[in-house]
């Protein structure tokens, strides 16, 4: 299965207590790479639409699907390499819903529990509360933390170049397979996408 991404904006705006304004136009900004810090903390929000539809005998079927995670985390050890090995992960919102006939949610294992993960001998080991997880739980921490002790492939590519507002990168061939090279051979693969810097 092949996914073409749609274009991903990226938002910059710099503090008004710098003094300084949004780049312009014409500004050239440059994305800092930053380390891998342990005590280093974070939340991601996830949210998607799906958009599917299928043809059958019986008629057109809806196929499609929203998510909306939330995901905490919190950097607990990292290797000589400066990668991350070790993580505490939170899950307080975590939703999918089927757009098909039934429109049913479908629910996480993870859903508001908290995790120590950390990479053994190139798997994932996972305990929550101190006791081993479950099968279940084990399977969808390795699906979602698949980029654990692998370099940060997209914020390199960012941190590579100049942008500009409302200027697109199209990531070239060499960038799809630098994340393809870091993410599970068994979900969809990227086979294109634009990032754009908006204000």
């Amino acid at each position: 299965l092949a996914l073409v991404s749609s274009p991903l904006a990226l938002g910059c705006k710099k503090s008004p207590a710098t003094g300084a304004t949004s780049p312009s136009a014409t500004d050239a900004l440059t994305l800092p790479l930053a380390p891998r810090v342990v005590g280093t903390r974070w939340a991601k929000v996830d949210d998607l639409t799906t958009a599917l539809v299928v043809e059958t005998p019986q008629g057109k079927v809806d196929a499609g699907g929203k998510r909306h995670y939330r995901t905490e985390s919190e950097i607990l050890a990292v290797d000589a390499a400066g990668l991350v090995t070790k993580l505490s992960v939170s899950y307080p919102e975590r939703v999918d819903v089927d757009l098909g006939p039934s429109a049913a949610p479908r629910t996480s294992a993870l859903l508001h529990n908290t995790y120590v993960i950390a990479l053994e001998g190139g798997a994932i080991v996972a305990t929550r509360d101190g006791q081993p997880v479950t099968g279940a739980e084990l399977a969808e921490l390795t699906k979602d933390q698949d980029d654990l002790g692998k370099a940060p492939v997209m914020e390199q590519i960012m941190a590579g170049r100049s942008w500009k507002l409302g200027e697109p990168y199209q990531l070239t061939a060499d960038d799809l397979a630098r994340l393809a090279a870091v993410k599970s051979s068994d979900g969809p693969q990227t086979t294109a996408m634009a990032i754009t810097l908006r204000e």
